[in-house]
């Protein structure tokens, strides 16, 4: 899945679906985002969804949320059987390039879902396969106290 018009314009109907009290509304969007989960860089795209301005912040706490279940889902297999493809490491390293940033520059709900996606990532990942994220988060903090945020 790339980034483009299409794709914002695509997660936002669906995200803004799975927060319709019409049932079958939910489901249908929650089917057709799971099937774009089987797609390269969904949750890359996902991530810059979150990230959008321009989109309400209750569907990009929807989104964070979708996010971060992707992750958990995805990032490592749960057991040898997993039917789930899995991130690729492309992607892997793409979404733990922009996460800090992303969570630390968030509003409170999404920063909450964002942190627990980046744990999750970190529980996987670090240190072994994650060597930049303590000089990163030293970094963003160390920005954002000088800031008084």
């Amino acid at each position: 899945m790339e980034w483009s018009p299409e794709t914002l314009q695509f997660l936002s109907q669906y995200f803004l679906h799975t927060l319709s009290p019409a049932p079958e509304l939910r489901r249908l969007a929650k089917s057709l985002l799971s099937k774009a989960a089987d797609t390269p860089n969904y949750g890359l795209a996902v991530l810059r969804f979150v990230s959008e301005p321009s989109v309400d912040e209750q569907i990009r706490q929807a989104a964070s949320v979708n996010f971060e279940n992707h992750l958990s889902t995805r990032w490592t297999p749960a057991s040898p059987d997993e039917s789930n493809p899995l991130i690729p490491d492309f992607e892997k390293a793409e979404i733990k390039a922009l996460i800090v940033r992303l969570m630390l520059s968030s509003t409170p709900k999404i920063q909450s879902q964002l942190s627990e996606a980046l744990a999750l990532i970190g529980k996987h990942d670090f240190p072994k396969s994650w060597l930049t994220l303590l000089p990163e988060l030293i970094v963003e903090l160390k920005k954002a106290s000088q800031d008084s945020d």
